[in-house]
C-alpha cells in the first residue's frame, strides 16, 4: 500500500521552499566554487522573485510558462530569459540533489537565436581603436590578437607575464571553463611589443604611486573595470556600430584559421574545450571561400589532354 503519509509530507516540504531559499542557496554554491558569475545569478533572481513570490516550488513549472510570456512584454530578450530560467533550472537540481524537493518540476523553455557572425578586420579594429584612450586601445589591440575573453585580461596581472619565457598564463580556475591557459608570445613581436609598453606604462605609474600595480592593463595604476561608453563611443565615431568587444575573440580565431595554426593549436591558445564551440568563432567568409577556390584550382592545374578530347 503506498505511503500516503510520505508522499503528503513531501509536497508540504517542497511547498516550503521558497524562491528566495533557491536564491540563497545557488548564491552559496556559486560563492563555495568561487564561480565568476555571481552577479548574473543575482541578477536572474531580481527578476524571478519578482515574478514567482512565494509560489509553491511545484507550481514553478506551469509558472514558468507565463513567466516566459511576461519577460518578453517586458521586451527581455529570448538569451536573458533562457539565462534566468537556466539559473532557477540550476538551484531546483541544487535543491534535489540534497533532498529539499522530491520532484524537480520541468521548466518552460525558450528558443534563441542569436548566434553572431561579426569579426573585424584589421582594419576596422585599427579605426575603432584610433578612437579609444591608449589604455583601453592595448586591450583592445591584445584581445584581437590572442582572442581572450574580456574579463581574462582584465583580471590579468604581472606575475602571469613570463617576461623571461616570453609567455602569458592563466591559472586553472580563473577562465571561463576552469582550466588553465598558455600564450607564447615570444616568437609574436607584434604582441610582445604591447606588453613592453604595458610594462614601461606600468613602471611609470609605479614611480608616481609609490606602490606595485599587480593589473598589465590598468589607467594610471586603476585597474581597468568598465569602458562600455567608450567602445560604443569609438564604433559609432568609426563609423561601425553594432560591433561588441568579445567580436574580437571572434576575430582572433579566424585569423589563426586564415594564418594556417592547425586547429588543435587554435583551441589551446583560444581556451576552447570543444570542436562545436570552435567552429562557431571560427566564421568563414566569403573571402576566405574564394581563397579556398583559388587554392584548389592551383592544385587541381589544367585539364589533362584526355579529359579535353
Amino acid at each position: 500500500m503506498p505511503d500516503t503519509d510520505g508522499g503528503a509530507q513531501g509536497r508540504q516540504n517542497q511547498s516550503a521552499i521558497t524562491i528566495r531559499d533557491l536564491e540563497r542557496m545557488l548564491l552559496t554554491h556559486y560563492t563555495a566554487n568561487r564561480y565568476r558569475s555571481t552577479w548574473r545569478v543575482a541578477n536572474a533572481f531580481s527578476h524571478l522573485r519578482s515574478y514567482f513570490a512565494d509560489s509553491p516550488v511545484d507550481q514553478l513549472g506551469r509558472l514558468s510558462i507565463d513567466y516566459v510570456a511576461q519577460r518578453l512584454s517586458q521586451e527581455a530578450a529570448p538569451a536573458t530569459i533562457r539565462q534566468e530560467l537556466t539559473n532557477l533550472g540550476t538551484a531546483l537540481n541544487l535543491a534535489s540533489l540534497y533532498g529539499l524537493i522530491p520532484n524537480r518540476p520541468r521548466l518552460a523553455s525558450i528558443r534563441v537565436q542569436n548566434a553572431r557572425c561579426k569579426a573585424l578586420s584589421e582594419t576596422r579594429m585599427r579605426a575603432i581603436a584610433a578612437h579609444l584612450p591608449g589604455d583601453v586601445s592595448d586591450l583592445v589591440e591584445t584581445a584581437y590578437l590572442t582572442g581572450w575573453r574580456k574579463s581574462e585580461l582584465l583580471g590579468l596581472h604581472w606575475t602571469s607575464v613570463d617576461m623571461d619565457y616570453e609567455s602569458l598564463h592563466l591559472d586553472p580556475g580563473t577562465t571561463k571553463n576552469g582550466y588553465g591557459r598558455t600564450f607564447p608570445f615570444g616568437e609574436f613581436p607584434r604582441l610582445k611589443a604591447v606588453l613592453e609598453r604595458r610594462w614601461r606604462k606600468t613602471l611609470d605609474a609605479q614611480r608616481g604611486h609609490g606602490g606595485k600595480i599587480a593589473h598589465v592593463f590598468h589607467r594610471q595604476g586603476r585597474p581597468i573595470r568598465c569602458f562600455y561608453g567608450a567602445w560604443r563611443a569609438a564604433c559609432r565615431r568609426a563609423g561601425l556600430e553594432g560591433y561588441v568587444f568579445h567580436d574580437l575573440r571572434r576575430s582572433a580565431a579566424q585569423n589563426l584559421v586564415r594564418s594556417g595554426v592547425p586547429m588543435q593549436h587554435a583551441m589551446a591558445l583560444l581556451g576552447h574545450r570543444t570542436r562545436s564551440v570552435f567552429d562557431r568563432y571560427a566564421i568563414v567568409d566569403e573571402e576566405d571561400l574564394r581563397r579556398g577556390v583559388a587554392r584548389y584550382a592551383e592544385r587541381m592545374g589544367a585539364p589533362s589532354r584526355s579529359l579535353e578530347a
